[in-house]
């Protein structure tokens, strides 16, 4: 009700959407949940923080571009974690809201997280000082007392937080460590590019092979044999394409020679030149497919 809605610090919707991205909240309650908490935080914030936010289904569905199940479901999660407050007295009575700050996160600070937050920011959250002691430099604190401000009173030094759910401060490309599918889709180009080299002529169904490839590297991972996976497929597709019948154009393509097993051939079985042998036996008064223009 509104009785119950509660009294806002200043600039509150700036710093729940913060602590939001500090606490890497769309990964707990999903993208959707986290938009619809952003939209009625800031729609307080536009009423002066006077009242409860009132929106109808259909009109939430347009601003977020949601249809009806995905705005269910965000709303109950953003409830369910507690980022959100929700009430409808009857069906066709308009709903109410108003955000919320889970308690297990009431004492994280809501500073940057971004790569460069270590410049201005601490890591748990305040302000920088320019002083190696940590306090502030006597230009700081006249600017900031002219304005009416105790600097050491606003920026007040608070225990780090115990939480690590801040998004790593440097994601950099360089030292990130790719999944193991990621590494198998590496790994598969590789194969790929060895194909392209030894047989041209079979390099078709990119997609198909390489799920294929990703399937196979996972079942010889279970196999004590098989040190090495993608070492293993490279060296027997290499061998496979560059034998004699891998050149001719009844090959194996990669996805059916990976699905098929083919790794596990003997290597000594891929030497023949000539065709398989026909399966179509010709009847009483017929031709032999491969006769089919003889001359008789």
């Amino acid at each position: 009700m509104a009785s119950d809605y509660p009294k806002r610090e200043s600039h509150f919707a700036h710093k729940l959407v913060r602590l939001m991205i500090r606490t890497c909240a769309a990964q707990e309650i999903g993208p959707g949940a986290a938009l619809l908490v952003a939209v009625i935080v800031h729609t307080e914030d536009s009423k002066r923080y006077t009242a409860p936010v009132t929106f109808w289904n259909h009109q939430l569905q347009d601003v977020l571009g949601m249809s009806w199940g995905q705005l269910d479901r965000a709303r109950k999660k953003a409830v369910a974690a507690g980022w959100l407050h929700y009430e409808r007295k009857a069906t066709r009575s308009v709903s109410k809201y108003w955000t919320l700050v889970p308690p297990q996160f009431a004492g994280v600070p809501d500073g940057a997280c971004d790569c460069d937050a270590d410049k201005v920011f601490h890591q748990n959250g305040e302000r920088n000082a320019e002083t190696e002691d940590g306090s502030f430099t006597d230009t700081e604190k006249q600017t900031w007392n002219k304005r009416g401000r105790n600097v050491e009173q606003t920026w007040k030094k608070r225990e780090p937080s115990s939480l690590t759910l801040l998004p790593d401060p440097g994601p950099n490309p360089q030292e990130h460590v790719p999944s193991a599918r990621s590494a198998s889709t590496d790994q598969f180009e590789l194969f790929w590019k060895m194909v392209l080299a030894t047989a041209p002529h079979k390099a078709k169904s990119k997609g198909e092979a390489a799920k294929r490839y990703v399937e196979a590297v996972r079942k010889l991972k279970a196999r004590p044999d098989v040190a090495d996976p993608h070492a293993f497929l490279l060296d027997r597709g290499a061998a496979y394409y560059a034998s004699p019948e891998g050149q001719t154009p009844y090959a194996n393509g990669p996805a059916p020679w990976i699905n098929k097993g083919r790794y596990d051939d003997d290597p000594k079985s891929w030497t023949r030149k000539d065709a398989p042998a026909r399966s179509c036996v010709p009847g009483p008064g017929q031709r032999h497919p491969d006769d089919a223009d003889a001359d008789f």
